[in-house]
């Protein structure tokens, strides 16, 4: 099917859903890698409709926006304005997308947005200077952690500010306990430059002695995938820690993500949001850093010294940081807890300042109200 023909379907059902959705309610454009059953992005964007409700958001694609503005239902006769929203999108897949925003004079802003690369399909290192001039129109720009901020300081962009990662306002508005038997979440990820056991992933061999020596030691072991493709690779990591008959976990969403890992003492994790999403429920982690996101996120919870390259050298460093992390999960997760919660305050306030740029009036106390209530969700 040509391109053109699966746009213009997609634009006559986004009508439709549009037209029917929000009544007179002019929703909030958002752009994110929602809809690929990432449980990751999906967090992203929950965290974030929660923060902003009862303000709707409606996704906002480059490819149908021009179509829909058409018949007034795009551009600023149909959104208050568009965010960036959560994960690594200041990366060359989604500029097209902001500039077509611009281009409808929608002002902008970035939610918690990581700058970089994207993960194992991206390069490691984007070229980012064609988001200097887009990135200068926004009102606000508000990234996941010190390392993005630094790459578009660097850029010159001026209104740059740290917000955290916006899946931490998601969990538990207190701290789980800790459960009785020693526990390690586990996920791996798969590398699209090699197999396991191979390149990089050479490391990988060590995430299955820890998993077996902690079985041993009278532990407990709970495999999470977080995306299809992430239970091949858990499967082989299982079978060579000669624990091919534990089950693997692929929850579907993050209430079923909390249920599982809640109280684990120390999640071992390759993808970002495996980590993010475990640290609101108190397991502290070990975090395999394939990319700069992942340093920018741990850095912003004071966890880096838990934090290792993605190399094939890797597993002496990884195992260190694992029996450190269990030696301090008592003391590390509470330190952590409060990191988590100064994001989510930081996030409500950001949460006001957007809707009242949106809306072009001071959000009152009921609106931070509704924010805050999501604490408690």
């Amino acid at each position: 099917m040509p391109d053109y023909v699966k746009h213009l379907r997609l634009a006559a059902s986004s009508a439709v859903t549009r037209a029917l959705r929000h009544g007179n309610a002019k929703p909030i454009g958002y752009i994110g890698w929602t809809g690929h059953s990432n449980l990751g992005d999906e967090a992203l964007y929950e965290a974030i409709k929660k923060l902003l409700r009862p303000t709707p958001l409606a996704e906002y694609s480059a490819a149908r926006e021009k179509l829909l503005a058409k018949v007034n239902l795009s551009g600023p006769k149909y959104f208050q304005g568009v965010l960036l929203g959560g994960g690594t999108l200041i990366s060359p897949g989604f500029l097209r997308p902001v500039e077509r925003a611009l281009q409808q004079k929608l002002p902008m802003i970035s939610f918690g947005t990581g700058a970089g690369s994207s993960g194992f399909g991206d390069v490691i290192s984007p070229r980012l200077e064609p988001w200097q001039r887009p990135l200068q129109a926004f009102e606000m720009v508000g990234v996941r952690g010190p390392r993005s901020f630094d790459v578009l300081s660097r850029m010159g962009v001026r209104t740059v500010e740290v917000i955290g990662d916006p899946a931490l306002t998601l969990g538990p508005g207190s701290l789980p306990p800790l459960r009785e038997r020693p526990t390690l979440a586990l996920n791996v990820a798969k590398d699209s430059d090699s197999s396991y056991g191979s390149g990089n992933s050479v490391c990988y061999r060590e995430l299955a002695n820890i998993a077996r020596d902690h079985v041993r030691r009278g532990g407990d072991v709970i495999p999470v995938a977080f995306g299809n493709g992430d239970v091949e690779i858990i499967q082989e990591c299982l079978t060579d820690a000669g624990l091919p008959h534990i089950p693997i976990h692929r929850p579907k969403t993050t209430a079923e993500f909390f249920d599982l890992v809640s109280g684990t003492h120390v999640l071992l994790g390759v993808r970002l949001h495996s980590v993010v999403l475990g640290s609101v429920v108190g397991a502290v982690p070990v975090m395999v850093a394939y990319r700069d996101k992942c340093w920018d996120f741990t850095e912003s919870l004071g966890l880096q010294d838990l934090t290792v390259n993605f190399q094939e050298t890797a597993g002496p460093v990884i195992r260190d940081a694992y029996e450190r992390a269990f030696d301090e999960a008592a003391q590390r997760r509470n330190v952590m807890f409060a990191q988590v919660q100064h994001w989510r305050q930081k996030q409500i306030e950001f949460a006001s300042r957007v809707l009242t740029v949106f809306t072009g009036r001071e959000v009152g106390s009921e609106a931070q109200n509704s924010a805050s209530a999501v604490l408690g969700d």
